[in-house]
């Protein structure tokens, strides 16, 4: 299954793994890919759901200021402030300022989950556990 491997810079390939052809919805499990580097997480965070997840088709941001690798910025579509990596900002062919893909949750973790990091700075890392796209403020350990 195509979780925009191909197209989104943060895409997966993801995969649905039935034991057998009469699997009930419990026994199915799912894997995905990345090729982003991967840790592991030495602390437990409590998950929070997005206030905004920031989609190709309502894009479009004011830039605020900018520092240690983040930009402050205001979405247009809904007025909401909020920090983004800069690497995730890229001006469109009308001058205008977009923001590729972006979702300001916290991943729910537990000690010895693994993260795939997207964007590391001092104050943490933007990444995915279990294919779910958001910030970990705790420590990380290698894989």
């Amino acid at each position: 299954m195509d979780g925009g491997c191909g197209l989104k810079e943060v895409g997966q390939l993801n995969a649905l793994i039935f034991p057998d052809r009469d699997a009930a919805m419990e026994e199915i499990e799912w894997e995905y890919q990345d090729e982003f580097p991967v840790v592991t997480a030495l602390d437990g965070q409590e998950g929070r759901p997005a206030s905004l997840y920031i989609q190709y088709f309502d894009s479009q941001v004011e830039r605020l200021e900018e520092q240690d690798g983040m930009v402050r910025c205001r979405h247009l579509g809904s007025g909401i402030v909020l920090w983004t990596p800069s690497s995730f900002l890229y001006l469109a062919d009308d001058e205008s300022w977009h923001v590729d893909d972006y979702s300001d949750a916290l991943l729910e973790v537990k000690p010895g989950d693994r993260i795939s990091v997207v964007f590391r700075n001092t104050g943490g890392c933007y990444g995915k556990s279990n294919g779910v796209l958001g910030w970990y403020y705790g420590r990380c350990g290698a894989c």
